[in-house]
Formats: structure tokens, sequence, C-alpha cells
């Protein structure tokens, strides 16, 4: 319909721990899409309009070629904004220009508050 508007809502899920084995691990990844696919798809069932996308992704975080880095702040993997090819479903951040640390956006956001609460400037 001219003018409708269509929008993916997406979550993910971090597997903490991998064994190493790469069978056991593509079969936990498996079951995890599955999982979060059925899910999509009972969610979408009970929305009029609504439909699930029908698939899953996966990233292995660490690798050079995906854009995912541990903030320095709190230790959590956030996507790079600075950095092509940013991944959905985790937090973003950016390498700070005054020191050179990535940190997450909430993290950033917590840091300029507690700044502001400490000087009374942003």
């Amino acid at each position: 319909m001219a003018g409708e508007r269509q929008v993916i809502v997406s979550t993910g899920v971090i597997i903490a721990t991998l064994s190493g084995d790469e069978d056991a691990d593509y079969s936990l990844i498996s079951r995890l899409g599955n999982a979060l696919c059925a899910a999509a798809e009972s969610v979408a069932a009970g929305v009029p309009g609504c439909q699930a996308g029908g698939t899953y992704t996966f990233h292995y975080f660490g690798d050079d070629s995906v854009n995912a880095e541990h903030c320095s702040s709190c230790g959590q993997w956030a996507s790079n904004l600075d950095k092509p090819d940013t991944i959905d479903c985790i937090q973003f951040g950016d390498s700070q220009t005054e020191t050179g640390r990535f940190i997450c956006i909430p993290c950033q956001t917590t840091e300029r508050e507690r700044q502001v609460r400490h000087t009374g400037r942003e």
C-alpha cells in the first residue's frame, strides 16, 4: 500500500562460552536460533499484520571481520559506530576522541550524567 511503512524488530542472544567443538557449538547456535524463530512466530501470530522473519543470523565476536568490541567501562559487547557493518541487537558505542577508549552508549550516558552531577555542567 502507498505510504505504508514496515519495520523489523530484532533481538539477540549472546552465548558467553562456546566449547571449541565446532559441531557442538553449531548445534547450540542452531538450537538457540530455532528457538528464537519459534518465539518470533508465536509473537507474530498474536499481532494482526505481523509476520516473523523466519530466519536467524549469528556472528563470532572477537573475529577481526566482526564489528564487536568490549566496552572499556562495563565490559559488555558493543558495535562500533565509527566502523562499517555495525551489528544490530547489541549496544552501540564509539571510540572516545579524548581517551581513545571504546565505550558503549549507555556507559557514555552514565559518565556524562556523573560529570554533570559532579561539575554542574555538561
